[in-house]
Order: C-alpha cells, then sequence, then structure tokens
C-alpha cells in the first residue's frame, strides 16, 4: 500500500486574492446551504471552520519523511493554478508550494500499489500536456444551475478537477467529476478520511 496526501489551502479573507476570497466564500456559502437543506449542520459547520480555496495532490519521491531535518517539504504537488505566473496543470516540488505551512491542512490516502503508481504517471502526463487554466469553469462555480459532468481529458483543469481526477485514478471515487475544493474535501471527510492541519 502507498499513501498520497490531498492538500487544501485556507483562504484568508483580505489579503489581496480575490480569486481565492470568491471561490472560498461563494462555494462554502452553497455548499452550506445545501447542507442545511438536509440538516446536516455538524458538516455545515465544517465547511464555516474551513472554506477551502485551493487543493493539491502531494505525494514522495523516495522513502523520505513529508519534511526534512529543516522543515522543508519534500516530494511532489500536483495541481492547476494561475499563481506564480503558471497557467495550466503543474507538478512542481512540494518545498516551492508549501511555504506558509498555517494555511494548509491536509487528508491522507492509503491506495494500493498499482493505483498509486497508475495516478502518479497520469498527473505527469495531465502536466506535460497542459493545455492552460479553465477560467471558464472557475466562472462557472458562481452559476447556481452549473452541471458537475465529468470533463474531457483534452479540456483544461482547474485545481479540484486535478485533484479529484488523481483521486478517481487512484481508486478513491468510482467516477470523475467537477467539485470545487470544498465540495471535494467533504467527499473525501464523508469517505472517512480525516484532516489535520501542517503545523499540528
Amino acid at each position: 500500500m502507498k499513501v498520497f496526501r490531498v492538500a487544501l489551502y485556507k483562504a484568508k479573507i483580505g489579503d489581496g486574492k480575490f480569486i481565492d476570497d470568491g471561490i472560498s466564500v461563494y462555494t462554502s456559502l452553497v455548499n452550506i446551504i445545501g447542507l442545511l437543506c438536509v440538516f446536516n449542520f455538524k458538516l455545515a459547520w465544517e465547511i464555516i471552520k474551513r472554506r477551502y480555496s485551493h487543493i493539491e495532490i502531494w505525494w514522495k519521491t523516495t522513502e523520505q519523511e513529508w519534511f526534512d531535518e529543516k522543515g522543508i517539504a519534500t516530494g511532489m504537488m500536483f495541481t492547476s493554478t494561475m499563481r506564480q505566473d503558471m497557467a495550466g496543470t503543474v507538478a512542481r516540488p512540494a518545498q516551492e508550494v508549501l511555504t506558509h505551512l498555517d494555511r494548509w491542512d491536509c487528508m491522507e490516502i492509503e491506495v494500493d500499489d498499482s493505483d498509486y503508481w497508475d495516478a502518479i504517471c497520469w498527473a505527469y502526463r495531465q502536466a506535460k500536456s497542459n493545455k492552460g487554466y479553465n477560467v471558464g469553469t472557475i466562472l462557472n462555480f458562481f452559476n447556481p444551475l452549473r452541471t458537475t459532468q465529468r470533463p474531457s481529458t483534452d479540456d483544461k483543469n482547474i485545481c479540484s478537477v486535478a485533484a479529484q481526477g488523481f483521486c478517481w485514478i487512484a481508486g478513491v471515487f468510482e467516477s470523475w467529476i467537477i467539485w470545487s475544493p470544498i465540495k471535494l474535501w467533504w467527499k473525501l471527510y464523508n469517505l472517512g478520511y480525516k484532516t489535520f492541519s501542517l503545523t499540528e
């Protein structure tokens, strides 16, 4: 068995990152309203506390720990982003991403070796064939009538589509669907995966 991590970034209102703020506030609100309608108060409260706006997949490249002796993150991370002058699906060293540990939570997921390596190979292929960042999908999150259909492999990705696709290839989900970062978190939460802060 192999372990990878789903890393979730917490938006901080007022830090000047308006897209993060918008994704965090709106998608959290939509999910909270839906959960309150079915009287799931516990999960609605969990979402209120978290307000995730971005998500990445994190795996080890050797048998090292997740952090080295200096506290620097090791391994690789996979997502789709417009941050740091990037545009689209990327695989990059974790130390370039996890620079403010207080803003990140994680979930650890254990899968079969073959599914793990299939997912990593898929992630590298996605990054190599990067089509760019899908701004249209982000804007569609603000459409209350949007669909969550399976994305085409030829389409541009956003972070939660890339991360959910990785989880799908790794056998965590039965299908590949367009979810927001907070929706992807609560789908994993419902499967029993625990959330922890990187500063714990």
